[in-house]
């Protein structure tokens, strides 16, 4: 997964020049996720309590953001 989000974030800043933030919400309880994300320099700016709803049941969301690099 890492490698496909390098790959998919390469895309990304190449065809959309303007792009100055990727984003990526997840369920905050998946560490999986979190650390893929973490790994490729998001970082974590927020949560959404009681965000998504699945199997009858709420959960939290984390967001997390990438800037462009050298967009600092």
């Amino acid at each position: 997964m890492t490698e496909a989000l390098q790959l998919f974030e390469e895309n990304a800043w190449r065809s959309f020049p303007h792009i100055v933030n990727l984003t990526a919400n997840i369920f905050a309880e998946n560490k999986a996720s979190a650390r893929v994300l973490w790994k490729r320099g998001f970082q974590l700016c927020g949560s959404f309590p009681a965000f998504y709803f699945k199997h009858g049941k709420m959960h939290d969301a984390a967001l997390y953001i990438k800037a462009r690099p050298g967009s600092s």
